[in-house]
């Protein structure tokens, strides 16, 4: 892949990103009032969400041949 089409892929899925997650967080308000959940359980279920994510970074993906050795 070239350097401008990787360039042009790497703004996409950051303005993406960027995107989801500001639709995400103007729905916060609307998810806390339909489900009924209070301040204190909803601010756990957000720190469980971002602990997930961090820990889901870290962790390598299981390879599709099965092999321990990695992509080639």
């Amino acid at each position: 892949m070239n350097p401008t089409r990787a360039r042009g892929a790497t703004i996409g899925v950051f303005a993406l990103n960027g995107f989801v997650l500001g639709m995400w967080i103007v729905n916060i308000p609307t998810i806390k009032d339909r489900t009924g959940v209070d301040q204190a359980t909803l601010g756990l279920l957000l720190l469980a969400l971002g602990i997930a994510a961090w820990l889901g970074i870290g962790s390598p993906a299981p390879s599709s041949t099965g092999s321990a050795a990695g992509p080639c």
